[in-house]
């Protein structure tokens, strides 16, 4: 599976950094950009930003294919032993995600963007 998704993301990766390229290539973008002393190797920034990206995207995508994994893997153990502690684990897990969401995202949130 692993070895799959890298090739996926490979191919990605690839296909995005032609699809940048390609935008940076037409309609005199590439001239505009190096005419202009604002941006620095706009072309090494694209490269870096693709690999970044896809990286990132694929570290975040295994985490949760893991982690929903685990979950699945948890419960049918913890199913085994009582059905009623699947239900308060389930239940206390949802009202501590959304008290943390809303007791620190929110106010975070708005400090990221008074910050910015």
């Amino acid at each position: 599976m692993f070895i799959c998704a890298i090739a996926w993301v490979l191919r990605w990766r690839l296909w995005l950094t032609n699809r940048f390229l390609d935008n940076y290539f037409g309609n005199r973008s590439f001239y505009n950009l190096n005419s202009s002393t604002e941006i620095d190797n706009p072309d090494q920034r694209i490269a870096e930003d693709v690999k970044s990206f896809t990286q990132e995207s694929l570290k975040f995508l295994l985490i949760v294919v893991s982690s929903v994994l685990e979950v699945i893997a948890f419960s049918s153990v913890l199913l085994g032993i009582s059905k009623s502690l699947v239900i308060f684990l389930v239940i206390y897990a949802l009202v501590g995600t959304l008290v943390a969401t809303i007791v620190f995202g929110r106010p975070l949130v708005r400090l990221n963007f008074l910050s910015n």
